[in-house]
């Protein structure tokens, strides 16, 4: 089976809308994925599954007997990584690790003031590498919450000093809601 034989209607449409072949073909390649994955989990055929997606982010649901399975993509270049989770809240985020000449000003504007500070104080050889790990886990964080970018990226911190394990430090408003999360 082609990939591209998976689509729906819709994900052919917006396929033929991508300028270049390259990110066309990404594209099929990366719904065609997302439809094999839930094909074999949910035991359906992947043209046949119908892909809702409440705040962009892709719930496939069985019809019938009340079982959904989540799943939470991110595709960055030429990777793209799956997390599909039977009825949990899931979040995953890849980036590209390139040189940022502005993550001073992007870490001001998105980061929260605490991990601004931090980020302010780390060497310049490290800074490049603490950027791209606070910003996949802020967006991992967000993407399992369900509301993508309409949540505020200050309104939490997230570790991400060089040797430091991913962990939520701090929802603000709720001291104990950050322990319930897991980063990793």
């Amino acid at each position: 089976m082609r990939l591209a034989d998976t689509l729906s209607l819709d994900e052919r449409i917006r396929a033929q809308q991508f300028r270049s072949q390259r990110e066309k073909n990404r594209f099929i390649a990366r719904r065609g994925f997302l439809r094999l994955i839930v094909g074999l989990y949910l035991n359906l055929d992947p043209d046949s599954i119908a892909l809702n997606a409440p705040a962009g982010r892709p719930v496939a649901i069985q019809q019938g007997c009340g079982q959904g399975l989540r799943i939470s993509m991110s595709h960055s270049v030429e990777l793209a990584l799956y997390a599909p989770t039977p009825n949990r809240r899931i979040g995953v985020d890849i980036e590209h690790i390139r040189p940022i000449t502005d993550a001073d000003q992007i870490a001001e504007f998105f980061f929260s003031p605490r991990e601004y500070s931090v980020f302010r104080r780390l060497p310049r050889k490290t800074k490049n590498q603490a950027f791209f790990e606070c910003w996949t886990r802020k967006e991992a964080f967000i993407e399992a919450c369900g509301t993508g970018l309409q949540h505020p990226l200050d309104d939490f911190d997230v570790s991400f000093a060089p040797d430091r394990p991913a962990k939520l430090l701090k929802i603000r408003g709720d001291r104990r809601e950050a322990s319930k999360w897991c980063l990793s």
